[in-house]
């Protein structure tokens, strides 16, 4: 009876802790339940905050943007007329900006003043106030109020006109808020619209020179700097393209054979050229000793920039079977080809002997065009041979020695070959001289 009254009491002190765990389970269950509801009750809380921030904020841009209206409103129209204006308002410790604009619009086609127009003058000027902060125009769209001021009769004179600068890229497109110059009988500046146009309304009749110039810009020819110049009439509008893009570059290093960087043996250049638009560019001079070359600020054209290093278009490996570098660039592309030096390879002997420490000069031929170019002074190694990177093309080859002197003459073709066969200087005493 003792014994099965100790085995009764076993099994009733285990459903004891049975019960204590499980109460201990369900208290964590409710804590973590707890604590779901109350993160997502704090997550409601936060963005009903942020949407009542974002209101108020809208709310605030907008009556700025109506202040703002009414001020361009109560503007002359002289005054109004190639208005663009940007102001910072503090309201309660918020920074808004509001940027002001005025152009030009037909009555006709209720747009903008077009660019392609040459005939009337426009009939409106549409006030735009665009408003931004750190909410307004970052998490939600600006605030944009706009409306219509009517010219009055005789507001302007009959001796004014309207200029037009509508600038384009590369593919014909507008560039949008690029900053306009002009100068002449009166001086204004201004931003190009959606259309790529800076309408420049009501001035007075007379010559004026407009310009772009902005860092990282170029125009057709490679200039930051572009101009161009207006003749203003009574009346009518005069319209003036110009074509400005992102700047081009090219960064070429020189190599040999086998692909490494190999630098040049003389002073040489690198030529480019863009045949389908550009007749050709100035050299850019390379210092001997560079494996480098850099070709900056050019306008990406839509046909391709052909690249190679010399000093004349004997130089193009296409001459000699051999592809040129080229490449359409895109607008702020940079460019890193890679162009082959090939190598003419010289030996020099006397009497059938090599010679060491012979001086070796490598100029251009005058059958190819590039005579008094490359000029290069080498020296021959103790199996009296000098391998020399150079440009493609024919070049004469003196070597001296001792008083002798000898010459060959040695074309670079080939890459294939790498410079194609070797020139072989015998020198002598009735040589000619170097």
């Amino acid at each position: 009876m003792t014994t099965g009254g100790y085995h009764r009491g076993v099994p009733g002190r285990n459903r004891d802790a049975g019960e204590a765990g499980f109460a201990l389970i369900e208290t964590i269950a409710s804590a973590i339940l707890l604590i779901v509801v109350a993160l997502a009750v704090l997550s409601s809380l936060d963005a009903a905050t942020k949407t009542a921030g974002a209101n108020k904020g809208r709310t605030v841009a907008a009556a700025l943007a109506e202040q703002d209206q009414e001020r361009m409103r109560g503007m002359a129209i002289t005054q109004l007329s190639n208005f663009h204006g940007q102001q910072t308002i503090t309201v309660s410790g918020a920074d808004y900006t509001v940027d002001s604009r005025a152009d030009w619009i037909n009555d006709s086609a209720g747009t903008t003043q077009s660019c392609s127009a040459a005939n009337a003058q426009a009939d409106y000027i549409r006030i735009t106030s665009t408003v931004t902060s750190g909410i307004v125009g970052q998490a939600t769209k600006p605030v944009v109020v706009q409306g219509l001021v009517s010219v009055p009769v005789g507001s302007f004179g009959t001796d004014q006109g309207t200029l037009t600068i509508k600038v384009l890229d590369r593919a014909n497109q507008p560039v949008r808020n690029m900053g306009v110059t002009v100068s002449g009988p009166r001086s204004l500046n201004d931003l190009t619209n959606d259309l790529g146009c800076a309408v420049f309304g009501f001035i007075p009749v007379g010559s004026y020179t407009a310009q772009v110039n902005t860092p990282g810009w170029v125009d057709t020819t490679g200039q930051q700097l572009s101009t161009q110049d207006a003749t203003v009439s009574a009346g009518t509008v005069t319209t003036k393209p110009m074509t400005y893009d992102r700047a081009a570059s090219i960064h070429a290093t020189f190599v040999d054979s086998s692909n490494a960087p190999v630098p040049t043996a003389g002073a040489t250049k690198l030529r480019l050229t863009n045949g389908a638009v550009v007749t050709g560019f100035p050299d850019t001079d390379i210092a001997a000793g560079q494996s480098t070359a850099a070709k900056t600020g050019l306008f990406p054209f839509t046909a391709a920039y052909y690249v190679y290093p010399g000093s004349c278009d004997k130089a193009n490996p296409a001459m000699y079977s051999d592809p040129v570098a080229n490449k359409v660039l895109d607008p702020a592309e940079d460019w890193s080809p890679q162009l082959r030096l090939p190598t003419i390879q010289v030996t020099v002997r006397d009497a059938g002997a090599p010679v060491a420490n012979a001086t070796v000069k490598i100029r251009g031929t005058a059958a190819a065009g590039c005579t008094g170019d490359q000029v290069l002074n080498a020296t021959t190694s103790a199996s009296g041979v000098a391998s020399v990177p150079m440009p493609y093309g024919t070049y004469d080859v003196c070597a001296a020695s001792g008083g002798k002197s000898g010459q060959a003459t040695s074309p670079v073709a080939n890459t294939t070959a790498l410079g194609g066969p070797p020139a072989t200087v015998d020198i002598a005493a009735a040589g000619p001289s170097c």
